[in-house]
């Protein structure tokens, strides 16, 4: 087998298991209720970047959020209103809102992907458990 094959192969392999949950838009795994808004759990074995005016120092390493400080979440939580930005990469971003809609407390998520010159945008809302 050639050499610069069995690195693509690699790769796709670990990409497979993001590429499981690709219906469901800016890697959200649930979102849960919590005081005061709601808890954004992501899929697991996602690398995020996080920004936002509350989010600073924060990222998303294996699916857990994390702080500069090494301080770990299993979730981020937003109040109502409150969003952050996360992104894997320049060119697939994702806004996450806490919302409220048709009496349901969750997220509003906006997606949006730029890659290979094609420009994809999605907006869904998901309810809180």
């Amino acid at each position: 087998m050639n050499r610069k094959v069995l690195p693509l192969i690699a790769c796709v392999l670990l990409l497979l298991p993001v590429l499981a949950n690709a219906s469901d838009i800016c890697w959200i795994d649930k979102i849960t209720k919590a005081a005061g808004g709601v808890e954004v759990h992501f899929i697991p074995r996602v690398d995020l970047s996080v920004f936002g005016p509350n989010a600073s120092n924060l990222y998303v390493k294996d699916g857990v959020v994390r702080q500069a400080t090494n301080n770990a979440e299993a979730h981020l939580v937003l109040a109502p209103g409150q969003g952050v930005s996360v992104g894997a990469m320049p060119e697939d971003m994702c806004l996450i809102t806490a919302t409220e809609q048709g009496g349901q407390l969750g997220v509003t998520a906006h997606a949006a992907n730029n890659v290979g010159g094609q420009h994809t945008q999605v907006t869904e809302f998901y309810s809180a458990e």
